[in-house]
């Protein structure tokens, strides 16, 4: 009687296990599946240089398309190019974004504007670039602007300059050569901005000047350096 009894509880012990070690893999099944459905969505390209050869080692960057350089958290999807000159970012969010790359030792650079990403991308492939020399805008300012405190930046990408007390004249360097949605002043000390010229041309190797920019959509003169 005491080995069947024996038995009994031995096989209900092995039953209790079992039990949970089934229990235990389904939740794990569950997690796992679930996982892979809430996932960031992917944007994914290929990079090319002057020479149409792919560009390693190029910093990719997904900026929200309003963003500020000296306000705003550079906590952003970033990526650097492998040997074939592909990225992969993952960006925290749905949203409107611009990608902009930057190859630092050759001082080459693409804007991609208005890239839309959705909740139910997976992977969003865009059109593959290439990179260009950088250009230079030089903006004329009034001398009603707050030079110890004003900046200048270009939405959307890293291009801002501190104004110069001594002269009128500021410049962003290093402006990737493509149209940029609008150039922007704002100040250290307030969290408000003014659009001072909107769509300006950037060419490859040539400096922009803005002037009178109270006309936010005069013409931009572009000089050949």
């Amino acid at each position: 009687m005491s080995f069947s009894i024996r038995s009994i509880s031995q096989r209900f012990l092995y039953g209790i296990i079992l039990f949970f070690v089934s229990f235990f893999i389904q939740c794990n099944q569950h997690v796992a599946g679930g996982t892979s459905t809430t996932d960031n969505p992917k944007i994914a390209g290929i990079i090319y240089d002057e020479d149409n050869k792919p560009a390693p080692k190029t910093r990719v960057i997904l900026l929200p398309q309003d963003f500020n350089p000296l306000r705003d958290s550079l906590n952003v999807a970033e990526d650097t190019t492998d040997d074939s000159g592909r990225f992969i970012l993952s960006p925290a969010r749905a949203g409107i974004f611009n990608l902009q790359a930057i190859h630092l030792i050759k001082n080459t650079g693409l804007l991609i504007r208005d890239i839309v990403v959705d909740d139910e991308d997976d992977l969003l492939e865009i059109k593959n670039d290439t990179l260009k020399s950088s250009g230079t805008v030089t903006v004329e300012l009034p001398d009603s602007v707050d030079r110890s405190n004003g900046y200048l930046y270009i939405p959307g990408t890293t291009v801002f300059s501190f104004l110069d007390e001594t002269s009128s004249l500021i410049k962003l360097n290093s402006v990737p050569a493509a149209t940029m949605s609008s150039v922007c002043y704002g100040t250290k000390n307030s969290s408000g901005s003014s659009i001072i010229r909107y769509d300006v041309r950037v060419t490859p190797g040539d400096t922009t000047v803005i002037t009178m920019p109270e006309w936010k959509h005069s013409m931009s003169i572009v000089l050949n350096t």
